[in-house]
């Protein structure tokens, strides 16, 4: 009887155990395609800023208006 709930109990612990290292992964999961989201927003804007700069330096833009005078 003593070695069952000996038994009963590392078993217990084990599944506690099992159960926070799976919250842990999910959670790791669901940061992980987080950042990647983020990564993909911060290359848009990347890309936006370039075609802004390129624009603002391009005289024939705007009839050789420069902005950045």
């Amino acid at each position: 009887m003593a070695d069952t709930l000996r038994l009963q109990v590392i078993l217990d612990l084990v599944d506690r155990a099992g159960a926070k290292l799976r919250a842990i992964t999910g959670g790791s999961h669901t940061a992980d395609k987080a950042m990647a989201a983020l990564q993909d927003r911060l290359r848009g804007l990347q890309a936006q800023q370039q075609q802004i700069a390129r624009h603002r330096v391009d005289p024939r833009v705007r009839g050789g208006d420069n902005l950045t005078r």
